[in-house]
């Protein structure tokens, strides 16, 4: 069986998650990424802050993860940009089928 991941991570505006969604999808890194609104609490640089971000939820192949993360830092306007990655342990074949097939091979 092939392994899938749920990668997520933030973004501080609309213009940078259009960037990387394009480049995740146009490089077929991705076959899918789902944008929801969030109000993100946080420790940065000594005090806690509050912002409105996006979270990218990013569903891919696990052999891609490595330049998924590369593609994230490469766009990313944060200097510790989140990166976490779950496995996908479960899933419908069908779904399951549909992201190997829409990414790299």
């Amino acid at each position: 069986m092939d392994k899938y991941l749920l990668i997520q991570t933030t973004t501080a505006n609309d213009e940078w998650s259009t960037k990387l969604i394009n480049v995740l999808l146009e490089n077929r890194l991705s076959a899918d990424v789902q944008v929801s609104s969030i109000d993100s609490h946080y420790w940065w640089k000594g005090k806690v802050n509050n912002k409105t971000e996006s979270l990218l939820s990013i569903k891919t192949r696990a052999d891609l993860f490595d330049k998924v993360m590369a593609a994230i830092k490469e766009c990313s306007e944060y200097e510790v940009p989140q990166i976490i990655a779950t496995p996908i342990i479960a899933g419908s074949s069908d779904y399951l089928d549909w992201i190997k097939e829409n990414t790299v091979c």
